[in-house]
């Protein structure tokens, strides 16, 4: 049998994805239906300053999120049966709690079990799901600015971001040039505009240099199984993430595959590679 500990990483991570959707849920069923409709009409005819719309602004935009959230969670649970989803921020909390760091499985230094190898080989990542993420090679400042912030936030993030999280779709890349050097122009202007907001300096970046990279299956894990040189550079988000106290090491990888939006729960083990328990099981 797993350990308490082990139990309770296995039970966040697989119910992490169910939770936020009945949290959405409670959300959507909380706003009045009519409301929702009668302020939809009204900002449809331009009645953008009216007070039943502008009282009612927060509200709706946090239902909006809620619905948007809950279609994703809905729609991975319809594409993969057998995977949990989990977010970004969920990952974190976990990792957090329990003395984990999450990083690419190429920095991953520990054993391998091959029932969960066996998992890993065998799922298949629908390509429309697959984020895209841009690295950040080289930006410029202004002359004098203090370096240090952004030093840190970049390290932080492991120079990657991910094309989501930029909101291009919302703009007209035939604007800023066509083709490719329209949508280069505001991949950048986007990137610098993000890293300027996230250091609360709306001109530290004057320029951005980037690459596109590809996804990796990430684990988390105790930090002692990991690859400790070149970290920073390597992976996305939640790569080696120190915790604030290590109080014990937990055996315990989970794998996961970064989607858009989150994360896919692949697979899990404990200390025991032939322990039965399935960590992946649908839950209705």
């Amino acid at each position: 049998m797993y350990s308490p500990e082990i139990e309770a990483i296995h039970h966040a991570f697989r119910t992490a994805g169910d939770t936020l959707l009945a949290e959405s849920q409670l959300l959507i069923d909380g706003v009045d239906p009519q409301k929702v409709d009668k302020v939809t009409r009204l900002q449809k005819l331009g009645f953008t300053s009216s007070s039943q719309v502008v009282d009612s602004q927060q509200e709706l935009e946090k239902r909006e999120k809620a619905v948007k959230q809950a279609r994703i969670i809905q729609d991975y649970s319809l594409r993969y049966p057998n995977q949990k989803f989990i977010t970004k921020a969920q990952v974190e909390q976990i990792c957090e709690k329990y003395k984990l760091v999450c990083g690419p499985i190429k920095q991953y230094t520990g054993f391998v079990p091959e029932k969960n190898l066996k998992e890993i080989e065998s799922f298949r990542l629908n390509r429309t799901d697959e984020p895209t993420f841009y690295q950040i090679d080289e930006v410029g400042t202004r002359r004098g600015a203090n370096m240090k912030k952004l030093v840190a936030y970049l390290n932080k993030i492991n120079h990657l971001i991910e094309h989501d999280e930029l909101g291009i779709g919302s703009y007209d890349l035939t604007k800023y040039g066509s083709g490719s050097y329209g949508s280069h122009y505001v991949l950048e202007r986007l990137l610098k505009d993000r890293i300027n907001t996230e250091l609360g300096d709306h001109d530290l970046v004057q320029t951005v240099r980037y690459s596109s990279v590809n996804a990796q299956f990430q684990i988390c894990a105790p930090s002692k199984d990991f690859k400790q040189e070149n970290t920073k550079k390597t992976g996305f988000f939640l790569s080696l993430i120190q915790p604030k106290a290590v109080i014990q090491e937990i055996l315990d990888p989970v794998v996961l595959q970064p989607v858009k939006g989150g994360y896919l729960v692949l697979t899990a083990w404990g200390p025991e590679a032939s322990d039965p328990i399935v960590v992946n099981q649908k839950f209705n």
